[in-house]
């Protein structure tokens, strides 16, 4: 196969990894804030939750305790779900592994705006193509 040499404006890779790094940014944001949503939101049932449980009994009742530890005694009480009504969790970005691609991808941008260079070679194309 004969090798390829392609030469790409660096403003149109600047342009292109700017555009992805917004959108990773814009990702990020949306799940950082609907994260603290949910966990208020969990909070909140969690209060609700205890509420609720605390005059109906449990459907199951587990007692560990360990006789070298007496006082490390744990009771878990469980009740089915279904009445519980607990916030979904959201959804994290498609892209989540590229999230922390982020200070990657700015330097990437830093480095290739301070060129003087009017196109990319191939070589720094291949290694900057995987933020694309």
């Amino acid at each position: 196969m004969p090798a390829i040499n392609v030469k790409v404006k660096t403003d149109k890779v600047v342009a292109a990894l700017e555009t992805k790094l917004a959108a990773l940014v814009a990702d990020k944001t949306r799940y950082d804030t609907e994260m603290e949503l949910y966990n208020s939101k969990i909070a909140e049932r969690n209060k609700e939750i205890v509420a609720l449980v605390i005059g109906k009994e449990p459907d199951s009742v587990h007692i560990h305790g360990y006789s070298w530890h007496p006082s490390s005694t744990k009771i878990e009480l469980s009740w089915k779900a279904e009445f519980l009504n607990i916030p979904q969790l959201p959804d994290r970005p498609e892209y989540n592994h590229d999230v922390r691609m982020i200070p990657e991808l700015e330097s990437a941008i830093r480095l290739l705006k301070m060129t003087d260079e009017p196109t990319v070679n191939a070589s720094t194309f291949k290694q900057i193509s995987k933020f694309l």
